[in-house]
């Protein structure tokens, strides 16, 4: 990123820069993914923590929230 982009993402008023121009410069780089992927990696340990904590029902709650947590849109 060069220094003029980083210095108007800095400023936080949007004077400069659009929210929508923020928005792209995100996705463009990559962030948004290593972010998913990270959470992904986080979700499968918890998910591995609870293995081994029964069958019932609240364990089982429990071993959906990561996956649900992972595919709501926002």
């Amino acid at each position: 990123m060069s220094a003029e982009r980083f210095r108007r993402l800095e400023e936080k008023d949007f004077i400069s820069v659009k929210p929508e121009q923020i928005t792209r410069l995100v996705h463009e780089s990559g962030a948004l993914d290593r972010a998913r992927s990270l959470a992904r990696e986080f979700a499968d340990r918890a998910k591995a923590s609870l293995n081994g904590g029964g069958s019932g029902e609240y364990s089982r709650a429990l071993q959906t929230v990561p996956d649900f947590i992972l595919a709501r849109d926002s």
